[in-house]
């Protein structure tokens, strides 16, 4: 399959490319308008927006991220109902893969001697748009990973359809006493909004401010129109550098575990809230920057 998709890939890179040059390519275009006190926002955009949709779209979006494909259909299979709460899935293979590939340490620096990879899929009452808006509020996010801090610190770019952001993550005294840790790290969102009507988005390590304890932060996450709302699809990997004695590995995967199965609860509570309010449009809350 992926001998097929190969030419269509680099045609679809090289014309990106040659439209750079072009006044009136995204590339080019400046932020809609000004971010709010604090945020460093670039003057102009690095990359273009969505090239294409389906499979293609997320082939270019996860350049350089080896098969994101697979955990996607995987956990897309196992959708949970409207009716659900969603079901927090364990990815061990991606976990073991990890930990190979980055045994020297990880992408922002650091050892990588404790990973986690979980998922989940459901199905939400509202549209992926609005529910890539929810995702990206940060006010909503530090509520739903009972954050210390959850803020967006910059903007890469900003216009129609096409958006990088970075965020600044605190999880603090995080474990079972006396063995305590301050998690702090910035991850690098991209989110693209595709003609099809679904959404896309890749979260990454970004190594400034530097990170505490968190040496891998990677996810992705796939919404596609169903109906009226949405089947959403997401999955995050996350890496550290903690060690602890042997009796106390599984309660700490357990508390990490836990988290973003907390987190997925949450979204789906306020995805219904959302619809309730405003059946019709679902209250779609205003873009936070």
């Amino acid at each position: 399959m992926w001998r097929r998709l190969l030419p269509l890939v680099l045609s679809a890179v090289f014309a990106l490319a040659g439209c750079r040059g072009r006044p009136d390519h995204p590339v080019l275009t400046t932020l809609r308008s000004p971010p709010p006190p604090g945020v460093v926002a670039a003057e102009r955009a690095p990359e273009p927006g969505p090239p294409q949709e389906g499979m293609l779209a997320r082939s270019m979006l996860f350049l350089g991220w080896q098969d994101v494909e697979t955990p996607l259909r995987y956990l897309a299979s196992r959708t949970t109902p409207l009716t659900a709460e969603p079901r927090m899935v364990q990815l061990r293979r991606i976990e073991r893969a990890v930990l190979r590939r980055y045994r020297r340490g990880g992408p922002v620096g650091g050892l990588i001697r404790n990973v986690i990879a979980v998922g989940f899929s459901a199905q939400l009452p509202i549209p992926p748009q609005v529910l890539a808006d929810l995702l990206l509020d940060p006010d909503f996010e530090r509520e739903a990973l009972d954050a210390d801090r959850f803020e967006t610190i910059g903007f890469e770019f900003d216009v129609a359809g096409a958006s990088r952001r970075r965020a600044r993550v605190e999880l603090l005294r995080r474990g079972q006493s006396p063995f305590r840790f301050d998690l702090r790290f910035t991850s690098l969102t991209e989110r693209w909004d595709l003609p099809d009507g679904s959404v896309i988005m890749r979260h990454d390590p970004y190594p400034d401010p530097p990170p505490e304890h968190v040496t891998l932060y990677r996810g992705a996450t796939w919404i596609v129109p169903v109906g009226t709302g949405s089947r959403l699809t997401e999955f995050v990997v996350m890496g550290t550098d903690i060690t602890v004695p042997f009796f106390l590995r599984g309660f700490l995967r357990g508390q990490s575990v836990n988290v973003f199965r907390i987190r997925a609860i949450r979204i789906w509570r306020r995805a219904h809230e959302l619809a309730r309010q405003r059946p019709h449009d679902a209250g779609r809350p205003p873009r936070h920057r």
